[in-house]
């Protein structure tokens, strides 16, 4: 049985908070005191000059160099008083309020900060789609266990990907099963039916249940 397509995006979903839980950070991935902190690092007047350059705006107009050096520096000293900036950097008119730079700046922290957050999604995705592509190599796969020493339990469809993972040694020795062996073939809907050999299937239950698994027997 594989995973059908409506239940794929809540599969990601929650593969993305247990996996945002294993790395030990917010399980929001769109937090926004983790983006703040993760964009921290120190931009260089290049980077934002670049940035600048492919604004709509200034698609027509030269981006000068002296701008970019203003802006990157509001974006590396965030929260630090105009009065402090360099006086190289600023502007001859005393009461000038910088109103566009601070503008600028916001709207590059911000744009830097939607591209870490996406880079750190896909990342994760991709870990996702290729595990999903292992957990549908297993099911079938492998040696049948004898039904005379097997016994059967039913796994949620979106907790899958985490049981094939964690059960992985098992499932390639022959002790686990991903399919339905039994006679009856009972089916629970929404979960897959998974064989487990009768020595180990005591071990397997209790490490499920540690493990908060949300087995069906």
């Amino acid at each position: 049985m594989k995973i059908q397509k409506n239940h794929l995006k809540e599969l990601i979903r929650n593969s993305i908070i247990e996996k945002l839980s294993e790395m030990d950070i917010e399980t929001d991935p769109f937090d926004k005191e983790e983006v703040k902190e993760s964009t921290r690092r120190r931009f260089t007047v290049k980077e934002v000059r670049m940035w600048m350059k492919k604004l709509e705006e200034n698609r027509y107009k030269k981006v000068y160099n002296s701008d970019a050096r203003r802006v990157s520096w509001m974006v590396n000293n965030e929260g630090v008083e105009i009065s402090e900036m360099p006086k190289s950097m600023s502007k001859k008119w005393t009461k000038a309020q910088y109103g566009r730079e601070r503008y600028l700046a916001t709207e590059f922290i911000k744009s830097k900060s939607e591209q870490m957050t996406e880079g750190k999604l896909r990342g994760m995705i991709r870990v996702i789609l290729k595990e999903q592509m292992n957990l549908n190599e297993y099911v079938g796969a492998g040696k049948p266990i004898p039904r005379n020493k097997a016994k059967h339990l039913f796994v949620p469809e979106n907790e899958m990907i985490r049981f094939s993972r964690v059960y992985k040694k098992l499932i390639q020795k022959g002790f686990v099963y991903i399919g339905d062996q039994s006679k009856e073939k009972k089916k629970i809907n929404k979960h897959y039916t998974v064989t487990i050999d009768k020595k180990m299937y005591n071990d397997v239950l209790d490490s499920l249940m540690s493990k908060s698994f949300k087995v069906k027997t």
